[in-house]
């Protein structure tokens, strides 16, 4: 007795340990905001809790002593209401990673969620009737009458997952497919045995290896995810670096600094500073995997825009309202959207366009907006033109890979354009 209830209280510490590291290395790997992420990291926790209570039941088991009564009852009652708890996030779990494809609309998950509820409710009630199990003198536990009504709940919340599993198998991984069956069997299985073979833990040594698989899994998927992001990162860095140096624009701007050589040297000096800091800031962007400081990518805007008051005069105007300078964005986010006002804007407009450029915050977002008073176009026929638009493309695609944020568009014709630019705080 004494050597299996060692045996037992050493594996579950184990387990506990290596499921809150598990846990730690999530939080501390920044994705901790992704859904699926997030269930993952309470499966972990609650697991590792529900490990740590039963080793200590397994601990004090049989030792005499009013406190050791006490701590008996407090981590019996926890291993019995953290069970439901684990079927409930597991579902949330289940849930959150088929959303990554598609809705979940299945009565199967409320129901899941009340029989959790429904489950821990008993087994409060328990702790005051005796009717799942009771301790002896000797503090000793023992099973009563109702004890495998305990774990039908169980069974049938798993059961219930299975359904939900298949229905919606095809929005799910092969591997990941199987590791959900295998979690879901496996428990069931010791659940069923431990209901005739009296004494061992069978269910939480299963449920801890089929969640620290799905830890690995998760773990060796995000590092295959960022190799790829950074991939798509550097293409992205090419092609908007590429879309920038396009040869009209530097046609141009030689033009307008050939004529300054003429006419004013002065400004000539200056329109060649402009012009060199501008495609500096483009070349350096090729090598930039992190976002930068907002001051240097507004910087790179004035050149570019220094630019093109020279050719536009007083057909462009440009306002700033910058409330918020502390914060970080991709390289290139923005200079692409002011070209497109600009570009865009001045269209069939002969008294020119104000283009104005903000930059503020809220509780939860860093936001900047560029709006202009220019033509305007059709937003949803533009998506559906079937022209690539490379370059909102691009920075749309910077935004979410390397820092989550999003790139709002609304235009109205005759009216003008916004482009909110939103990059969220952590």
């Amino acid at each position: 007795m004494i050597l299996k209830n060692a045996l037992h209280f050493s594996l579950e510490i184990w387990g506990y340990i290596f499921c809150i590291i598990s846990a730690i290395c999530i939080h501390i790997s920044r994705n901790i905001n992704i859904k699926v992420n997030r269930t993952l990291f309470f499966l972990l926790i609650t697991d590792g809790l529900l490990l740590f209570f039963d080793s200590i039941a397994w601990f004090f088991r049989g030792n005499l002593g009013k406190t050791q009564y006490y701590i008996l009852v407090v981590s019996n009652f926890m291993v019995f209401l953290l069970g439901y708890v684990l079927l409930f996030v597991f579902t949330k779990h289940l849930k959150n990673y088929i959303e990554q494809k598609t809705k979940v609309k299945s009565i199967i998950v409320p129901i899941v969620y009340a029989l959790c509820a429904f489950a821990s409710i008993l087994v409060i009630i328990s702790q005051f009737t005796d009717f799942y199990y009771y301790f002896d003198n000797h503090n000793f536990y023992h099973r009563n009458t109702w004890f495998p009504l305990s774990q039908i709940w169980g069974i049938i919340g798993i059961i219930l997952d299975l359904i939900l599993l298949y229905k919606y198998r095809k929005y799910l991984s092969k591997k990941y497919t199987i590791l959900f069956i295998t979690y879901m069997l496996m428990p069931a299985l010791a659940l069923f045995i431990q209901i005739f073979l009296y004494g061992i833990s069978l269910l939480n040594i299963a449920n801890t290896i089929i969640i620290l698989l799905m830890f690995l899994i998760s773990q060796i998927e995000q590092a295959n995810t960022i190799v790829k992001q950074g991939r798509l990162i550097n293409e992205a860095n090419i092609n908007i670096t590429l879309s920038q140096i396009q040869p009209h624009f530097l046609y141009n701007s030689l033009n307008i600094i050939r004529y300054l050589c003429k006419h004013n040297t002065e400004e000539a000096e200056n329109a060649i500073n402009d012009f060199s800091d501008y495609l500096r800031g483009n070349m350096s962007a090729l090598s930039n995997k992190e976002c930068i400081p907002f001051e240097r990518e507004l910087k790179h805007l004035n050149s570019y825009i220094a630019l093109e008051k020279k050719r536009f005069g007083k057909r462009l105007t440009v306002q700033y309202d910058i409330q918020e300078k502390e914060f970080v964005l991709p390289a290139l986010c923005l200079q692409p959207i002011v070209e497109n006002s600009i570009k865009y804007g001045l269209m069939n407009k002969l008294d020119g366009i104000t283009v104005k450029i903000s930059s503020y915050s809220d509780k939860k977002n860093y936001i900047l907006t560029v709006e202009d008073n220019g033509i305007g176009f059709d937003y949803d026929n533009v998506i559906k033109d079937g022209k690539p638009h490379i370059g909102i493309k691009n920075v749309r695609d910077k935004l979410q890979l390397m820092c989550n944020g999003q790139l709002i568009i609304d235009s109205k014709i005759n009216i003008g354009t916004k482009v909110n630019i939103v990059i969220p705080k952590k």
